[in-house]
């Protein structure tokens, strides 16, 4: 499992002309003999010397600083050279037995200024470790918490720099600053108070390391970074403030927090406990609460889960766990919206008002536009008089969309001139009213052509006004009826 770091090494040195600091990054050796920080944990060189391969390959803008490992990107890395023992004498130099990363960086003008002050003077590297080798007689957390080495850090990725106040490692004492005017070099001492740094209580499987717990200076801050004991995601940090009476309190991240532990400690126990049969039991029992709940919700009748979408946390849950009898009770619904269905429950007494008040001006105007098309509809019908059921064709016609209701009653009005011209009485003027002038032509060819259907009673009227017209008295009589001008 990767495993996050962050370790606060040397004192810098800063030139003020060039704006550049200089500085050991980290230690793989002091005086000779493998070097374990402050939390228990060793860098060997070769490591040091394929990270910070790596490190100078990324690009200018990958490469930031920071304050105390929180925060925005301060500035960037600019030069970083690991020097082992064996480079070191390959070269000549005298380093006193101590080996590691140096480098330089080039602050914003701010932290440059905190630099200078004396604020802001020795580094930390941060970045995850791909094999961790735990150095203890077990990975039990009482081993691991008495080994002096706890840890043997591999195949590691170094990511960012930090600028810190304190120094995780012993013996870094003197900061060199040298100005552009100076002929000389001028030393400042700035002697690195040893400092206990602590750990907080375990959550989610991990805790997390806090290292400027002495310093009533330092009024806020961040914790080491680490992972949660399932190994998801990428690992976390906390950062933590300075209360007014002293002491230090953590703020939470993805969902959790810690506290201080009572009993101080260099070094996180991040293995998860092993289960017991209290442990496995609660386990169980919590999946089962969780599988019921969703069987719950999945049954859940329309209006109970219309009311379960207004609530979460705590209240969803409890709302789940009671009884079918208290969701009913619950969730019975107040009022329904007759224009869009909607429920209210006891609470949406303000919003029921405007509901109903939104409901009854929704019924005029339904009510309004039923008038209007029924109006439309009657007059319609009345326009097809000779189209049987006219009244129910014009309904129908009504439901269709407006695009095509307009071709629908043009075509009935086709069918109704139709219909109007077959049952037209022959020798009529449109009308079955026969005139009383008995001398009249048209009166003649009515009468005449009543008498011919009276004869042939197989035949249909239609059928004997038809064949009447056919004959030689009737097409002379049509004719004195209505000659032709």
């Amino acid at each position: 499992m990767p495993t996050p770091f962050a370790k606060r090494s040397a004192p810098l040195s800063f030139d003020k002309g060039l704006g550049l600091c200089f500085g050991w990054f980290a230690f793989s050796k002091k005086g000779g003999e493998p070097y374990i920080d402050a939390h228990g944990d060793h860098f060997p060189e070769d490591e040091f010397v394929k990270a910070v391969d790596a490190l100078m390959a990324r690009p200018a803008a990958d490469r930031e600083i920071n304050v105390d490992h929180a925060g925005g990107a301060r500035g960037v890395i600019c030069t970083a050279y690991a020097v082992t023992e064996e480079i070191a004498k390959a070269h000549g130099w005298d380093t006193g037995g101590d080996y590691g990363i140096v480098g330089s960086f080039r602050p914003d003008a701010e932290l440059l200024k905190s630099i200078q002050a004396g604020e802001m003077f020795c580094l930390s590297i941060e970045g995850m470790a791909h094999d961790v080798e735990t150095i203890a007689k077990s990975a039990d957390a009482a081993d691991v918490a008495k080994a002096e080495h706890k840890r043997t850090m591999r195949k590691v990725d170094l990511t960012k720099l930090a600028v810190c106040k304190l120094g995780a490692h012993e013996g870094a004492a003197v900061a060199i600053i040298k100005t552009a005017t100076d002929a000389a070099r001028r030393v400042v001492v700035a002697q690195i108070a040893k400092y206990q740094p602590a750990m907080t209580t375990v959550a989610d499987g991990h805790a997390h390391v806090i290292s400027d717990v002495s310093d009533r200076d330092i009024k806020q801050g961040c914790t080491t970074w680490e992972q949660s004991a399932n190994g998801s995601g990428y690992g976390h940090s906390h950062s933590w403030i300075r209360t007014p009476d002293g002491s230090i309190e953590i703020v939470p991240a993805l969902g959790h927090s810690h506290a201080l532990a009572t009993t101080t400690a260099t070094v996180e126990n991040k293995m998860p406990p092993t289960p017991t049969a209290d442990t496995q039991g609660d386990a169980a029992a919590q999946l089962a609460k969780f599988r019921s709940r969703i069987a719950t919700a999945v049954a859940l009748p329309a209006d109970q889960a219309a009311y379960a979408k207004r609530l979460s946390g705590t209240q969803l849950d409890a709302f789940l766990d009671g009884t079918e009898a208290e969701r009913a009770t619950v969730a019975a619904p107040i009022h329904k919206s007759e224009r869009t269905g909607r429920l209210f429950f006891k609470g949406d007494e303000a919003l029921v008002e405007f509901a109903k008040d939104a409901d009854a001006t929704n019924a005029e105007l339904a009510k309004a536009r039923g008038a209007e098309q029924a109006g439309v509809i009657a007059k319609s019908a009345a326009a097809i008089p000779h189209v049987k059921g006219a009244a129910l064709l014009a309904k129908a016609v009504y439901q269709l969309p407006e695009a095509e209701r307009a071709e629908a009653l043009a075509a009935l009005a086709t069918v109704d001139a139709s219909l109007a011209l077959v049952t037209k009485h022959v020798g009529s003027s449109g009308g079955d009213n026969v005139p009383e002038n008995e001398a009249d032509p048209k009166v003649v060819l009515e009468k005449a052509a009543q008498a011919f259907a009276k004869s042939n009673p197989t035949l249909s009227a239609i059928e004997a006004r038809r064949e009447f017209g056919r004959t030689e008295e009737g097409q002379r009589l049509y004719a004195a009826a209505y000659p032709t001008t």
